[in-house]
């Protein structure tokens, strides 16, 4: 992480432009690799840096975005997951596939623990008791016989 200080350091106060430039783009190219999109963000505001290198941080936001979903589930950090799902400074998609992340480990947790919802219509887990009426219903539902309709006379 240090590297990519000191490589900022070189691209907001660096004397000569290419310079600037190319220390911004390398900075860019470890940020996407190692998942720090927030860095990524800020470059993207920071006037200090060339306009290049600012857009080139927008464009990289989502693939380091991704990279970091896949290490912190990887990692088991689902918390910084649920953060990510909901920061709205993160590209839609990124959002997206921090919500899959979570939901997926969500799910295997819950199938884990025994927890998945025994009655699909109910959703919370708790299985559910027939009551009398229920039964009452689908017992006299079984008894009485089916009635055809009557037939329409066609003259």
């Amino acid at each position: 992480m240090v590297e990519i200080y000191e490589l900022l350091l070189v691209a907001r106060y660096g004397s000569d432009p290419s310079v600037r430039e190319r220390a911004g783009m390398k900075a860019i190219k470890i940020c996407t690799a190692n998942g720090k999109c927030y860095a990524l963000i800020g470059m993207s505001k920071d006037n200090k840096l060339p306009e290049k290198v600012r857009e080139a941080a927008k464009n990289n936001i989502e693939a380091a975005g991704m990279k970091a979903i896949e290490e912190y589930a990887a990692n088991g950090w689902y918390w910084d997951l649920a953060e990510m799902s909901k920061d709205n400074k993160l590209p839609e998609k990124v959002r997206e596939a921090a919500k899959n992340a979570l939901q997926k480990k969500v799910e295997q947790l819950a199938e884990a623990y025994g927890l998945k919802p025994a009655n699909p219509l109910q959703g919370d887990g708790l299985p559910v008791e027939p009551t009398r009426e229920f039964l009452k219903g689908k017992e006299d539902k079984d008894k009485e016989p089916q009635k055809k309709p009557p037939l329409k006379n066609t003259k």
